[in-house]
């Protein structure tokens, strides 16, 4: 999955996570903010990588 995919669903949660807060619904809130947080982090991942990736070939280019 690209960092790009990773950043769109974590906004979704994110949305998501607006809507069951105004239903009061803490749990389900909660849920979608672990979610948000997976998908930063492993968007930051690839993002790190491709970065470092492109460094690499810069120098060695």
């Amino acid at each position: 999955m690209l960092a790009r995919e990773y950043i769109e669903k974590a906004l979704y949660s994110c949305q998501r996570a607006l809507k069951d807060l105004k239903n009061d619904d803490i749990r389900k809130t909660l849920g979608d903010l672990d979610f948000v947080e997976d998908r930063v982090k492993a968007a930051k991942i690839l993002l790190r990588l491709e970065l470092k990736e492109r460094e690499g070939s810069m120098k060695n280019g």
